[in-house]
This record gives structure tokens, sequence and C-alpha cells, in this order.
């Protein structure tokens, strides 16, 4: 693990202040957003953190494990995977000089597709401002919802581990028992206690790697709210949909693809493409893995009738 544990960088918002000097002034003014980074490409001086972390800033302070402190640029932010790319200059000035500034090698990243409930994994990061910490726990679950945690301005399959994660953890790295990166940390859920949520790397790794070339993160949605069938077993009269697996259509947004192709609340979304649904989460990955503007059918029962909806995926960037 020491490969990572010297890649935690501190990200803040604001300008530098001394340890001291900031707690003098904590209680008498508002306090910068504070949190971690990972040096993912110390060639070309990249730091990848949580975009809430940013809080829209275009230049924040960069602090690495061994005290040196640098500005970094914003290089993009991605709110809807809440994932943010910071760049570090090759060289800073000091005492009228201009010395070269390198980060350490960036520690190597895994493949979350091969994680296991029950997989180890360790959590770095400062929580609280605590420098240096680490937290040991498991894989708890593999896909964790947004709209599950209560966070529907997200567009991420969170991985869930029992490592403690608090405020000040957000943007380090979990890393598993091969001191790879599998997630980057989100402190998401304020009421959570031994629950923590982690954006997996593979993820991390898309995102970023369009953010770095300047592009834009493109989301694909249809422009519905859905709940599990399962979720609505109990309700009486409620034959048909306790008859069907998938996914309940609760609320379609005015102007949306799914609108214009004729879905209505009640629906139950069956079939995508042909393929059978199993509930919400799957239907979101289906659409989640389209372009903005690849046309698609979605089957939906109504009724005791099964109608073909065809509409064109929809950008929610």
């Amino acid at each position: 693990f020491e490969a990572a544990r010297r890649d935690v960088s501190d990200a803040s918002g604001g300008e530098k202040t001394s340890r001291r000097h900031a707690r003098k002034k904590e209680k008498k003014h508002l306090r910068h957003g504070q949190g971690c980074g990972l040096v993912i490409d110390s060639d070309n001086g990249l730091i990848v953190t949580n975009a809430h972390v940013i809080k829209g800033r275009g230049v924040v302070r960069v602090t690495l494990a061994d005290g040196q402190s640098v500005p970094g640029d914003v290089v993009g932010v991605d709110a809807l995977t809440d994932i943010a790319l910071v760049r570090v200059p090759r060289f800073v000035k000091t005492d009228d000089e201009e010395a070269f500034f390198a980060l350490p090698a960036a520690p190597p990243l895994g493949d979350s597709a091969l994680l296991e409930v029950g997989d180890w994994v360790i959590a770095l990061g400062n929580p609280f401002g605590l420098d240096n910490t680490i937290t040991l726990g498991i894989v708890s679950n593999l896909h964790r919802t947004s709209s599950e945690l209560g966070i529907p301005d997200r567009r991420v399959d969170f991985l869930q581990t029992d490592c403690a994660i608090n405020p000040g953890n957000s943007g380090g790295p979990l890393v598993n028992e091969f001191g790879e990166v599998i997630a980057i940390t989100a402190a998401v859920r304020a009421d959570a206690e031994g629950i923590g949520f982690a954006i997996p790397v593979n993820e991390v790794r898309r995102v970023v790697g369009l953010l770095a070339k300047g592009q834009q993160v493109t989301h694909a949605h249809v422009g519905v709210r859905m709940v599990d069938v399962a979720d609505e077993h109990g309700e009486p009269g409620d034959d048909e949909k306790k008859s069907v697996t998938g996914a309940l259509i609760v609320e379609v947004f005015p102007g949306s693809p799914a609108f214009f192709a004729g879905a209505r609340a009640g629906d139950v979304c069956v079939a995508m493409e042909g393929e059978p649904l199993a509930d919400a989460a799957h239907v979101r990955r289906k659409v989640e893995a389209l372009r903005p503007g690849e046309p698609l059918t979605l089957t939906v029962a109504r009724g005791g009738r099964r109608l073909d909806l065809s509409m064109r995926a929809a950008d929610r960037s």
C-alpha cells in the first residue's frame, strides 16, 4: 500500500493557509471545501478528486503527503459522476526562481469489474484534517445506485464498503489487497455510520480520459423516474404489476424522449431492444451505456397490453 499512500494529496479550494492560523480563524470564517485527491498521471501533473470537493472553483491548493503545496488548475469537472480533474504545474516559483515540481509516481489502477463482495479494501485520506489516515474494511455491495442513496443529481453505480469514510476522505483512494486503486471514495451520506461509498475506478478511468482531452462527458437518459416493480407488490388490485418484472415508471419528465414517445406514469418497463429487464437499476445501466442520440425501443406493460415505444436517448449533461 505504500505507493498509494504516498500519492494521496489534500485538495483544498482557496488560498494557502497554515494549520495554526486556520484553527484560530475557524470559528470566525467559513472554511473552504477540503478533501483528498489521487495522482493519476504524474508525467502530466494530473490529480483526480471529487467534484463536490472542487465546488465550482477554477483553482485549488494541492498539498502532498510530504508537505509540499502548490496551486492546481481545475482541468474539468463532471458533476453527475462527482469526478474532477486537477493539473499542477511542472515548474513552481520560489524566491524569484522557478523550480521543477515533480509529483510522486501514480499508483497502479485495478479493475473494479473483478471485485467481489467480501474483498478486503483500505481507504486512505485525511478525515477531519487528520492526515494520512488508513481504515480497513471489505466490499459490502457492488451496485448501489445514486437514487438508492437519495442523491438523484448523481449518475453513479457506487461500491459500498464498511471502511470508515468521513468528511475529508472524499476523493481519496480505495485500495485492494494488492495495492491497486479500485475506487475513489465519496462521503455521500452524512447520516451513515459504518457504511461508505466509492466510485469504481473503471468509471473514474473513463471520465478522466475524457476530461484530460478537454471533452465533455455525456450521459444518456430518456427522462423517467422509476422504482422496482417489487416495491409496489404490496398495493392491492395491482395484479398486472405483480405478474411482471422490470421497472415501474412513477414520473415522466415533460419534453423528454420518453414523454414524446408516449410513456406514462404507471407503465412497467419490461424490455429494452427485446432484452428482458430485471429492475430499475438494469434499465439505468442499459440507458447509460447508450450514446446521446442513439435510438432505442422500450417495451412497456400497460393495461394488459405490451407496447413498443421508440425514442432516442438525450444528453443529461
